[in-house]
């Protein structure tokens, strides 16, 4: 990878061109450009790249004889776009996603090495970064009126309620979809304030996570997933881990320990346990409503909160064999 200046993946022919260009022009040394790996359905990334080398844009910045649907790069300077022409030789391979055939190339290419291209490096205009702020803008009430929203679980159904400014109710829309709703809501031209809009997105976002993974839904308060832990069946899974390991007997060969009934029934059902517990961790979390025995874990994301996913390792589940000293 020493040989690589840059790699990355572009799924677009006009914003991530544009990103390809901007990071390649401002590096004199970069001369070859590989175009590999999977294809990205309907926007043919490689003939917009070649197409933009070979014949550049027109005055619209459209990338002339590329395929593509949208292949415009309205974010580019002319010097950028030229520049990015005379600099790069591109590479198609569009397709393959061999390594082992990609790096001779890459080796051959770097054999090859025809020295930084001639001239100073082009440094993109910088664009003003914001920096996200919590600070809440002063409340405006929207002189179309307010929404109520509610999750009915039964009926696997959103209700969204319009009310005027003096509570009438006007409208009730219905849905199993956030954007079902919200587009029914500009339809309908019910909202008329950007921060009414974006306050209605969200809570309906809510609901709609609320609504697929049944839980209880109110507005305008945080959405929790009650999960319950696995970490005491862990604790005595690696308490038994270990204990096997110190015994003097093959713990993958089941037929040098003689388990009485009881005991077979027992280690069948922890080994039930375990499978489940494997199969939902790898999912992320168990979603099952805890008891007092389990604590509820909360992440630090305000709206939902579940817990960090865990992984289960095979070898837990090989290890089959159970003892009777370990059981009692």
């Amino acid at each position: 990878m020493d040989k690589i200046a840059i790699a990355g993946k572009c799924v677009t022919e006009n914003l991530g061109i544009e990103k390809i260009v901007k990071n390649t022009v401002s590096n004199p040394n970069i001369r070859y450009m590989i175009i590999c790996g999977k294809v990205s359905m309907g926007h043919f990334v490689d003939n917009a790249i070649v197409s933009l080398i070979e014949n550049g844009v027109d005055s619209e910045g459209r990338i002339l004889g590329a395929k593509g649907g949208i292949p415009v790069v309205k974010n580019l300077t002319n010097e950028e776009i030229e520049r990015f022409r005379e600099q790069i030789i591109p590479i198609n391979m569009a397709g393959e996603t061999d390594v082992s055939k990609i790096m001779e190339k890459v080796d051959e290419l770097f054999e090859n090495n025809l020295g930084p291209f001639e001239g100073q490096a082009v440094i993109s205009q910088q664009i003003e970064k914001i920096d996200a702020s919590l600070t809440p803008i002063e409340f405006e009430s929207d002189e179309r009126g307010y929404f109520t929203i509610q999750v009915n679980l039964e009926n696997k159904e959103i209700i969204v309620e319009h009310h005027e400014l003096n509570g009438n109710i006007t409208k009730i829309i219905t849905g199993k979809s956030a954007a079902g709703i919200y587009h029914t809501i500009i339809k309908q031209d019910l909202i008329s304030k950007f921060a009414h809009a974006a306050y209605i997105g969200k809570e309906l976002e809510k609901a709609e996570l609320a609504l697929n993974e049944n839980l209880e839904y109110e507005q305008d308060k945080d959405l929790i997933l009650l999960i319950k832990r696995i970490e005491s069946l862990e604790e005595k899974l690696n308490d038994i881990i270990n204990r096997i390991e110190s015994m003097d007997t093959d713990p993958y060969d089941s037929s040098k320990i003689d388990l009485n009934p009881r005991l077979k029934s027992r280690k069948d059902l922890l080994l039930n346990r375990l499978k489940f517990a494997q199969s939902e961790m790898t999912r992320g979390f168990v979603r099952i409503i805890p008891d007092s025995k389990y604590d509820i874990s909360q992440s630090s994301s305000k709206n939902v909160r579940s817990f960090e996913k865990k992984t289960v390792s095979e070898e837990v589940i090989k290890r089959q064999v159970v003892e009777e000293k370990m059981l009692a």
